[in-house]
């Protein structure tokens, strides 16, 4: 969404744009990431800064309410991590809702639109402070970690229409590394979850680069729901500027870098419930245009961290769970010829499983009134031999 504030001289104009920040890392120094491989304890790293050694809070709304994890949550440490890949030196927020999937947000494992995504085969999921094991994606050992990531959408928009509301993932881990340390999932709407926040229930819990040495961060009771702010006049949220906005969670929890793919969770008689996944901050900044060009351009700042409602993926976690996901080369093939054939392929036939070949699936299963995965699974090439759907 873009409105003209004013002009400044002939021909020049500024105007406010807003569009989404994502919170990973992408720089730093590869010594302070979890140490490759399955090890029994990863030390916590020191925080990581910039090139020039200043480390950046990214939306952080008055005062800084960041707090180290209270007794009453230890429980969290087992439950909540991070996911960093040892190739791109990507870290992000992630936690475990089945014994063998964690949830996150689908940037931080397919970057966002026009970016190249990290190798997936060179993910670890890892609890900092803990004693459990780093664990890796499922299929990274024939380069396969794709396969079982079930995504709202891969490489998201984060200009209008922002597609923060399609910013979730759920990851098959290599095992059952979670058993035992499972979050409760409970999908509410957002005028739901700004009732729990005006109870004062509504929490966040993540890992932030500028918080610690890799110790987990508790954002004490903030507000969320459709406005993030009370105090704040809410920013006017429309189908312009957000996809699929119905599930879309605007909320003041004081986040960092690397917060990304963090649960935001309610107080409950049975534990912590997760009600939404943060991923990001919608931001407004200033630019000056002359001649259609931008010639100046002001800070950036924050209008609210935004996430996506537990309706969006809560009930998709038993369905990737149960996903018989091709492996061969030859079956990919014959599945992209399939589609081809349905009209909704138009990429190489070469056996390889790329965001193409996602939508392409995402495509036919919504054609074909089929549950929307975009994996390419057992079941989905048994109807396109078939030549069947389910309508």
């Amino acid at each position: 969404m873009t409105a003209r504030l004013g002009s400044i001289g002939q021909g020049a104009k500024w105007q406010c744009l807003l569009a989404l920040a994502c919170g990973l890392w992408g720089g730093g120094d590869a010594s302070a990431l979890p140490p490759a491989g399955l090890r029994a304890s990863a030390p916590t790293p020191a925080p990581i800064a910039d090139e020039a050694g200043v480390v950046h809070r990214i939306a952080v709304f008055g005062v800084d309410n960041r707090a180290k994890l209270p007794k009453r949550l230890e429980a969290l440490r087992g439950s909540i991590g991070i996911i960093y890949n040892e190739r791109s030196r990507t870290i992000c927020s992630a936690f475990c809702i089945a014994d063998d999937v964690i949830a996150t947000a689908s940037h931080c494992v397919f970057r966002t639109k026009g970016e190249k995504p990290p190798p997936t085969e060179r993910f670890y999921f890892a609890r900092p402070g803990t004693r459990l094991a780093s664990v890796r994606f499922e299929g990274a050992a024939s380069r396969r970690a794709a396969h079982y990531i079930l995504a709202g959408a891969a490489g998201i928009s984060t200009k209008p229409p922002i597609e923060a509301a399609r910013d979730w993932a759920l990851i098959k881990l290599q095992g059952p590394a979670c058993r035992g340390k499972v979050l409760e999932v409970k999908p509410l709407t957002p005028d739901e979850i700004e009732g729990e926040a005006k109870a004062g229930r509504l929490y966040q819990a993540a890992f932030h680069r500028d918080y610690g040495r890799w110790t987990m961060a508790y954002s004490q009771p903030c507000f969320g729901g459709r406005r993030g702010d009370p105090d704040v006049p809410p920013p006017t949220v429309t189908a312009r500027d957000f996809a699929d906005h119905a599930n879309l969670v605007l909320h003041s929890c004081d986040t960092g870098g690397a917060s990304s793919g963090s649960p935001l969770l309610i107080e409950t008689a049975a534990g912590p419930h997760v009600v939404a996944i943060n991923v990001g901050t919608f931001v407004q900044s200033r630019v000056l245009i002359e001649g259609g060009e931008v010639v100046k351009r002001a800070p950036a700042a924050p209008v609210a961290n935004t996430a996506v409602s537990a309706i969006a993926f809560a009930g998709k976690v038993e369905a990737l769970r149960a996903a018989s996901v091709l492996r061969s080369a030859g079956d990919l093939r014959k599945l992209q010829q399939r589609l081809q054939s349905a009209q909704v392929f138009d990429g190489p036939v070469n056996g390889r499983y790329d965001v193409r070949l996602r939508l392409a699936i995402e495509s036919y299963e919504v054609r074909e009134g089929l549950p929307v995965l975009g994996l390419p699974t057992r079941t989905l090439l048994d109807a396109l031999e078939r030549g069947t759907g389910a309508r």
